[in-house]
């Protein structure tokens, strides 16, 4: 079973990404980290989860429902690092290489969010970093090949 403190920051970062998606009119969806996959759901701690940001109306291609969520799209994809409570947002993704061997190349940008460890949480400052990344980065986007 996930530790009480690991429960209650992925609920506080949940929190936040939820009343920023609620702001944009955004959909959001938390899943397990590619490389957390294999660990055994009662030794997962915060840091094996991420969550996917989809902006709006442009958060994924027609050939794919929103709600389908492990398929292509369009969307930001946000990480917690609990050693140094850093927050990693996935951002402005390209393809490069010869057609048929394409390559992802990704950037992301960083915050520190230690007021996650606050008892008395207050979402603002971490909304405002995220939009302020969102206004200046545009989304990754994540395809089949």
């Amino acid at each position: 079973m996930m530790m009480k403190e690991d429960r209650i920051l992925l609920n506080r970062i949940d929190h936040g990404i939820e009343a920023f998606c609620d702001e944009k009119g955004w959909k959001k969806q938390i899943r397990r980290a590619w490389c957390s996959r294999e660990i055994p759901e009662s030794d997962l701690l915060v840091d094996h989860y991420e969550w996917k940001i989809f902006p709006g109306a442009h958060s994924v291609s027609q050939d794919c429902d929103l709600f389908d969520f492990e398929g292509e799209g369009i969307y930001y994809v946000m990480s917690f690092q609990l050693e140094t409570f850093t927050v990693r947002v996935q951002h402005s993704g390209s393809f490069i290489g010869d057609v048929g061997s394409h390559r992802a190349c990704h950037t992301y940008t960083e915050f520190n969010c230690y007021e996650l460890k606050s008892e008395s949480f207050d979402a603002s400052g971490f909304i405002q970093n995220l939009d302020y990344i969102c206004r200046n980065f545009p989304p990754n986007h994540f395809s089949y090949t």
